[in-house]
């Protein structure tokens, strides 16, 4: 019955075939019934017809068929000559209960999935809506930080040729710096129009060595601002993995200014955030970023990567969420933990090295 309503529902031509199939049911429905003994009911085979029909005709129409089915119930027992009429009766009310009671259940069932499927197409848009302002987040999230190094660093240079001797050296390597930034920020714009239009990401043999000198190279004025130690241990060698190097930088970017964030609380002797790199015995590489802040409640650490979650003043709550989605594009597996002593925390990415 199910296959067939699921037909009717996907082919035209079944659809406007189903009026006669239902009137050739309900006719041998009744021959049937008429013929054989009141004590026997056949009539509550109409139910099926009546299923067929809450698919294939308007509301008003099933209840009308359900109706004259039950009609033809009381003239078939009024021609069977044969049986109990007290039988009869029973099964007449038994039977014509049944056929109401099935068209109601099947209007209502419908309406149910007409009313999801409205909901479905709402939620739909709802998504749509919320990736298009996830994606203006990303932009304003991943942009705003290479922007931010260019002012601070413009800053920088106009202090060193506004000096009483000025410093040209000084200055000449800021304006390299504001010159490497605004490549990232043109970067990480041409990576985010290419996810926009749907083009795959620029694979490459990437170095998580190499991500992290950078990601902690670009942080660096953070960094001597909030007057945190950053202790880097790095794996030499380490295999590569098989990845986007803007994006993975992105991810290593957007923990280690978490961990900034984190430690800015604790008094300034122990504020320390460590980047380590390790290779795994199980062909993986992994790259390690754990902070000594005061750590995440047990009770909010499985909302972490969570769309929109977030318990930092002014945060998106989009920077874990795109983190854990382009860690998992690159076949790889991001996780959160508290340290050991149960304070600060720890975020470890792991990627499949590349054989190629």
């Amino acid at each position: 019955m199910r296959l067939l309503n699921a037909a009717l529902l996907r082919n035209p031509v079944a659809k406007v075939a189903a009026p006669v199939l239902i009137a050739l049911l309900i006719a041998a429905i009744f021959v049937v019934d008429t013929l054989t003994d009141l004590e026997i009911a056949v009539a509550v085979f109409y139910v099926i017809p009546v299923l067929l029909s809450a698919r294939a005709l308007r509301r008003r129409s099933v209840m009308a068929l359900a109706l004259a089915c039950v009609g033809l119930t009381l003239v078939s027992s009024l021609l069977t000559r044969e049986g109990s009429w007290e039988a009869g009766a029973v099964n007449l009310a038994i039977s014509g209960v049944a056929i109401l009671i099935t068209a109601s259940l099947a209007l209502r069932l419908l309406a149910a999935e007409a009313a999801f499927g409205e909901a479905r197409a709402q939620l739909i848009r709802v998504s749509r809506v919320s990736n298009l302002g996830e994606l203006a987040g990303s932009i304003a999230h991943e942009v705003n930080q290479p922007l931010g190094a260019i002012a601070a660093t413009a800053a920088a240079a106009t202090r060193w040729l506004a000096a009483d001797t000025p410093q040209v050296e000084e200055a000449r390597a800021s304006l390299e710096r504001i010159a490497a930034d605004a490549r990232r920020a043109g970067e990480i714009v041409t990576r985010i129009r290419r996810l926009s239009q749907r083009r795959p990401a620029a694979r490459e043999r990437v170095d998580l060595n190499d991500v992290a000198r950078e990601t902690v190279a670009l942080a660096r004025r953070e960094i001597e601002k909030a007057g945190v130690k950053v202790i880097v241990v790095l794996s030499e060698p380490l295999p590569p993995v098989m990845g986007d190097s803007i994006q993975l930088q992105q991810v290593a970017g957007n923990i280690l200014a978490n961990a900034l964030d984190a430690v800015a609380a604790i008094a300034p002797d122990r504020r320390v955030v460590e980047v380590l790199t390790r290779a795994l015995p199980d062909d993986r590489v992994m790259l390690r970023i754990s902070d000594s802040g005061g750590g995440i409640a047990p009770a909010d650490m499985p909302h972490i990567f969570d769309s929109l979650w977030t318990r930092k003043d002014g945060g998106t709550g989009l920077g874990l969420t795109i983190a854990q989605t382009i860690v998992e594009s690159h076949g790889g597996h991001i996780a959160a933990s508290s340290g050991r002593d149960g304070s600060g925390t720890c975020i470890q990415i792991i990627l499949p090295q590349t054989k190629s």
